[in-house]
């Protein structure tokens, strides 16, 4: 991925048994920081780069825009959890990086 850019993260929210998480209902968050440990130094939520595709099939998208990439470069942890009223539900957690480009 490259700094800068537009980026679209797709994401299918499962249970442990495998079978789709069911979203509706459910508050989705999504956070980017150096570590797991450190600061988010992003986070979207639902309405505000976070959009349910197909709640049924546990199916949403993060989106990133210019703004939101721009000043990443290297590698980073994310994570994306849904939360009901008892509950979090990890669904990913990952690495991403970000290559620098010479055209801004």
């Amino acid at each position: 991925m490259y700094a800068g850019d537009y980026i679209t993260l797709d994401f299918t929210a499962k249970e442990e048994s495998g079978a789709a998480l069911n979203l509706t209902g459910l508050t989705l968050k999504w956070s980017l920081g150096r570590t797991s440990d450190g600061p988010p130094l992003l986070t979207k939520t639902i309405g505000s780069g976070i959009t349910v595709t197909d709640a049924a099939a546990g199916k949403f998208k993060v989106e990133l825009d210019q703004a939101d990439t721009q000043k990443f470069s290297g590698a980073y942890y994310h994570e994306a959890k849904a939360f009901d009223v008892s509950r979090p539900y990890t669904i990913f957690t990952g690495q991403i990086t970000f290559e620098t480009t010479l055209i801004h």
